[in-house]
């Protein structure tokens, strides 16, 4: 009866020390399993913290930030003057120095047309504000139009006119305003290209219209640009 007893209590004994020490391990695992977690943790707080460092300490190479101006041609226009026995020239140019995050662009158009008697001149004042950090990518733009144009007056717009007649000479001198969109794109060489729409309207010079010029009845007018180029100095 005693041995009995005996054996009871030193089984007992024995599955207590057995889960003692498999609770002991049990929670010595998961403390190391904790510690490990921490430590990864902490590692890739510490690798963030590299990468902001580095993205701080990269630094944006402009283009322009020792460009004080630019010439601007588009041979487009002409070429397609040429091919139609006109004369038209389109070029201008900016200024990069004024604002940083913007640019100041004078566009000059020329258009002579012989057998139309036709002579035009737009000179534009764009104030051009960049949607990104730089002066580059697209922006959105105010202007300011003068136009001067010379020849002859469109007889559809004349009522009861003899249309067998030509109209009569004259010249009109334009004001007006407007607004667009365009995109530049400066590279390090210095060459740059841009394209633009622009939507305004004049408000002076609109009571009568020159044969072949305003397509818009001399009241609004739209300008698109494509493939002008220019040189940065």
């Amino acid at each position: 009866m005693l041995r009995s007893r005996l054996l009871k209590k030193s089984l007992s004994f024995g599955v207590f020390l057995s889960l003692t020490f498999a609770t002991r391990a049990s929670l010595a695992q998961e403390t190391s399993q904790a510690a490990k977690l921490d430590t990864l943790v902490e590692g890739q707080k510490s690798i963030i913290k590299k990468l902001d460092q580095i993205q701080d300490e990269v630094v944006y190479v402009d283009p322009l930030a020792d460009k004080k101006i630019g010439v601007e041609f588009n041979p487009a226009y002409l070429l397609l003057g040429s091919a139609d026995e006109q004369l038209i020239l389109s070029g201008g140019f900016s200024l990069f120095q004024a604002d940083r995050g913007a640019e100041l662009a004078f566009p000059i158009f020329f258009r002579n047309a012989n057998k139309n008697d036709l002579t035009t001149l737009t000179i534009d004042s764009h104030y051009r504000r960049f949607l990104g950090r730089h002066q580059n990518g697209f922006y959105l733009s105010g202007s300011a139009r003068y136009k001067y144009a010379h020849g002859r007056e469109d007889t559809d717009q004349i009522p009861f006119f003899d249309f067998s007649q030509p109209g009569e000479k004259i010249t009109l001198h334009k004001f007006g305003v407007g607004f667009g969109i365009g995109y530049r794109n400066f590279s390090r060489n210095r060459i740059y290209w841009g394209t633009s729409l622009t939507v305004g309207r004049y408000f002076t010079g609109t009571d009568k219209v020159l044969a072949d010029d305003d397509i818009f009845g001399g009241k609004s007018y739209l300008d698109i640009e494509f493939l002008k180029f220019g040189i940065a100095f």
